[in-house]
């Protein structure tokens, strides 16, 4: 599953992949920067590999202010592993 976390402006402050969406939303509540987020986008996806993609082609194209800056990296990482298994 994706999830985005968008500002009152739409952009774009945080997006990710989780398998337990209130779980991790009871996470991001407790950040610093939770206050700015006006709207969660919540969009289920047909595998892992699919919403890490997309996971990354919004990290690349829209810099969320709150993904870390090797979030890229990272996300790329997990993805590679995911489509050799």
């Amino acid at each position: 599953m994706l999830y985005r976390h968008l500002a009152e402006d739409g952009s774009l402050l945080y997006v990710g992949v989780t398998e337990d969406i209130k779980k991790r939303l009871k996470a991001h509540r407790r950040a610093s920067w939770w206050t700015d987020v006006a709207e969660v986008h919540i969009e289920p996806m047909a595998s892992r590999a699919d919403a890490l993609r997309a996971e990354l082609e919004f990290i690349l194209s829209e810099h969320p202010a709150h993904n870390r800056s090797d979030a890229a990296y990272r996300t790329d990482t997990v993805l590679k592993r995911e489509l050799s298994e």
